[in-house]
């Protein structure tokens, strides 16, 4: 039945307004049903946007720990070897707390009666006290050698401390380090998009460590975060992340509102697009395309901060996996790559190498020349191992300290063996001088292993054999290499 057929009859206003009507009815009905799926999208997307915000939270986090971890174990290596001497022990911690993009506020070394020996800190701050306290009594009755994370000392600053040793095994003090907690505020505030976005950092048990936005009002005892989804009368789209490497857990959260408040703008738009439906095709129709050129800008908007966000996880990614002083990979991504490549031979039956060096008379090196020079002798290494090793699929890594390891995946003792040979023939050609050493100059030491692993074997016994033929090569006089 055609609409003209329609119009015939005895009241042709009547079938005109049936036909408003339905018309009004199936207009309402797909814009409802159009609203309902963005609406949907847009919760989604902001679901994704606290994920993000939240794993990216624990990364910073835990790559923060990494470096803190790292410098710690610097001092404390520093104080178990030559002690804790005033002078040369305060320039090394100085060093640490004033190094470019370095997390530190400060560092304190304390004895094992509880005195402060060295400290870059002029004076005591609000709860450091008791953070102290905290680190000294854990320290104490816990033998291990990892980092301790105390909660927020006054709200101001987080604590982490190492334990330290004397030549028996036995505790001998520690090394506190404080972490400004503005300093994860600061990156929170480059993450956290909307007026109503949050970010929260705590230990696993809830205990808070670093917020944004911060609290206001007097500084009030440390108590475990609660996971609201409606604050102030604000719904928030929460994420929590938790770390695996420590004690760590991230609650990030969007506004609702925030999240929401384009797709208000638009249904407002749209409800009044089919009231002026009404007035005019025309107009809708201007007003349809008004929308689209809209929709088209939020997109492109919606694309670019989606790249930027992945581009910024990459660089994320790849300073995780990378060591700061002489750009090679770090210990990390050394340990990962080894457990996949020892699975990889297992299934193939091939050989896998691990090449580890050693600077010989290192300690030697610094105290004659400095640090700065130490660091300098380092990159100088770094740069070697990155000359010579140059197949995609080998891996050139710094180890630890002085410490560097080159895996090389399907390569015989032989060509291992050659390898090293090139690399410790590359460091000897620097002459870089080492007035310390029976050479005159640096040199290294290296030691080879090499094993065709069997189905559900780990990476230890490759790491031991490779330490055990370095330790051979440098009892056998170094700058030479040894082979297993």
């Amino acid at each position: 039945m055609s609409i003209p057929s329609l119009l015939r009859g005895k009241s042709p206003a009547r079938t005109i307004c049936w036909l408003l009507l339905v018309d009004f009815v199936f207009c309402i009905g797909f814009a409802v049903w159009t609203r309902t799926l963005a609406y949907q999208s847009r919760i989604q997307e902001g679901v994704v946007a606290a994920q993000t915000m939240s794993d990216a939270a624990i990364h910073h986090a835990e790559s923060t720990l990494d470096t803190v971890g790292w410098m710690l174990e610097g001092v404390v290596e520093r104080v178990e070897a030559d002690g804790s001497e005033e002078t040369s022990l305060g320039r090394l911690m100085l060093t640490r707390v004033q190094e470019k993009g370095s997390p530190l506020d400060s560092l304190t070394v304390i004895d094992r009666r509880g005195n402060a020996v060295a400290t870059t800190r002029e004076q005591g701050g609000a709860g450091l006290d008791d953070a102290l306290h905290a680190s000294i009594t854990y320290h104490e009755s816990h033998a291990d050698r990892g980092i301790h994370v105390v909660p927020p000392a006054g709200r101001q600053v987080v604590t982490v401390s190492r334990r330290i040793d004397d030549g028996d095994g036995r505790y001998a003090g520690l090394v506190l380090a404080t972490i400004p907690v503005r300093y994860f505020q600061d990156h929170y505030k480059r993450m956290v998009p909307g007026r109503h976005g949050a970010v929260a950092l705590a230990l696993a048990d809830g205990t808070p460590l670093a917020r944004l936005p911060q609290e206001t009002g007097p500084a009030a005892p440390a108590a475990p975060i609660r996971l609201k989804t409606k604050a102030n009368e604000i719904e928030l789209l929460h994420s929590v992340a938790r770390s695996d490497k420590y004690s760590l857990a991230v609650d990030a959260a969007v506004g609702k509102d925030d999240v929401l408040a384009d797709w208000r703008r638009v249904t407002w738009q749209e409800s009044a697009a089919l009231a002026g439906e009404m007035l005019g095709v025309y107009l809708v129709c201007f007003w349809v395309i008004a929308q689209m050129r809209v929709r088209e800008r939020l997109e492109r908007t919606l694309r670019t901060t989606q790249e930027a966000l992945e581009k910024q996880n990459a660089a994320l990614a790849r300073l995780a996996d990378t060591d700061g002083l002489t750009g090679l990979h770090n210990r990390r991504h050394l340990d990962e790559r080894m457990a996949a490549e020892v699975a990889r031979a297992a299934r193939e039956r091939t050989p896998l190498s691990l090449i580890m060096m050693d600077v010989d008379f290192f300690k030697r090196y610094n105290d004659t020349y400095g640090h700065a020079a130490g660091d300098d002798c380092l990159r100088m290494v770094a740069r070697v191992l990155a000359a010579t090793v140059n197949r995609p699929a080998d891996l050139a890594a710094r180890f630890g300290g002085e410490e560097f390891a080159v895996l090389l995946p399907n390569t015989s003792q032989e060509g291992a063996r050659g390898i090293a040979e090139a690399i410790c023939e590359g460091v000897r050609a620097a002459g870089l001088p080492h007035r310390a050493s029976d050479l005159g100059f640096v040199t290294i030491s290296a030691g080879v292993a090499t094993i065709v692993p069997a189905p559900g074997d780990g990476v230890r016994a490759l790491v031991e054999t490779a330490d055990a033929a370095l330790y051979e090569a440098k009892e056998s006089g170094r700058n030479r290499v040894g082979a297993h």
